[in-house]
């Protein structure tokens, strides 16, 4: 009676079979049927751009689709998603997607939807006999250095995590984080307004309200608050002296003629807007020149005195000679010379306008 095979086509002999060959047999079953099945690697090769169908048939010999390890590789560039079919068996397979263009491989039976595998990835499936499955949907505890989860969907149920960095993408299913844990308890912001800090509690908002609102703190919270109208540092009308040609921006230059030309004089009493008559430019031009004699009455008062003439004897020729005493007073007027002063004036000074406020 003839040998069957098992699933894995390991060749079963008939009770009083292959007397004196059975061993080879045997050998075959073991050092290849089975060893492919347990820890073989095969490469699975794409040969076109289409799906690729692996079977088994009834033959202890080498066979792809029995190895344990399965390398998926590509004659040429993949261009969409490709079925890598497997036989309808319980088999489980750790699937290498190794093939080139960058596209993901399903692992699947005939009739199944099987377990896409990214490009570059390896996969650990099972063949259920209905369908490719992923072999491992449960582990009690492991401690994971490095995870990447590149698509799909990751669920952590009662999981504690220490330490994650998460780079990018989207969380969702998680809402009303508290504030204990790092939330703000709402799952809401209202746009545009400002967020207060409210302990553990919620935190509360202040509305932007008046357009040109400012933010004000009143020594315990913050309030929009209408900015009050600032004082003006000058009231209108005041009026000051500028060192510049034309008056700022808000002041009125004074143009009258009384200010043209004119000094400043500080007072302690009422100011006077403006007095005198000789501008200031004339006044400091003019030179003062002139000849001036004296008359008596600008000279002070006093007196000259003259000695007395009394005779000592007779002189020669009939003459007589005198000696003055000094005890006859006499005056004198003044002289007809006549003196001048120059007078040249030429103060320094800074040209100013004086400007009111508009």
């Amino acid at each position: 009676m003839a040998s069957t095979y098992s699933a894995l086509k390991i060749e079963l002999i008939t009770t009083g079979e292959q007397t004196g060959t059975w061993g080879g047999t045997t050998n075959t079953n073991l050092g290849t049927a089975l060893e492919e099945a347990v820890v073989g690697r095969a490469e699975a090769s794409f040969t076109t751009d289409a799906n690729l169908t692996i079977s088994l048939t009834d033959s202890n010999g080498t066979q792809v689709a029995r190895h344990y390890i399965l390398n998926a590789t590509s004659v040429g560039s993949l261009t969409a998603t490709r079925d890598l079919i497997v036989p309808t068996i319980e088999k489980p397979y750790i699937v290498e997607n190794n093939t080139t263009g960058g596209q993901s491989i399903r692992v699947k039976t005939t009739a199944g939807t099987g377990i896409t595998i990214p490009n570059g990835k390896t996969a650990m499936v099972y063949a259920n006999s209905t369908n490719v499955v992923s072999a491992v949907s449960y582990i009690p505890a492991v401690t994971i250095d490095t995870a990447t989860i590149a698509a799909g969907t990751a669920t952590f149920s009662a999981a504690t995590i220490t330490t994650a960095t998460i780079n990018g993408g989207t969380i969702t299913g998680i809402t009303d984080i508290t504030v204990a844990d790092g939330g703000t308890g709402l799952s809401t912001l209202t746009a545009n307004n400002v967020i207060l800090g409210n302990g553990a509690s919620s935190p509360t908002f202040v509305a932007p309200s008046t357009s040109g609102n400012l933010l004000t703190s009143n020594g315990t919270t913050w309030t929009s608050t209408t900015p009050a109208t600032p004082t003006p540092p000058f009231a209108s009308g005041t009026r000051i002296v500028f060192q510049q040609t034309a008056a700022p921006t808000g002041w009125t230059k004074d143009t009258t003629a009384a200010i043209n030309d004119s000094i400043l004089r500080f007072v302690t009493g009422s100011v006077t807007p403006s007095g005198g008559s000789v501008a200031f430019s004339t006044w400091n031009a003019q030179t003062a020149t002139g000849a001036y004699t004296l008359l008596t009455a600008d000279m002070p008062a006093h007196t000259h005195t003259l000695g007395a003439i009394n005779a000592v004897g007779g002189l020669q020729g009939g003459a007589q000679g005198y000696v003055g005493d000094g005890s006859s007073p006499t005056g004198s007027t003044g002289g007809g010379g006549s003196h001048s002063h120059t007078l040249t004036q030429d103060l320094k000074y800074y040209d100013a306008i004086i400007a009111s406020k508009d």
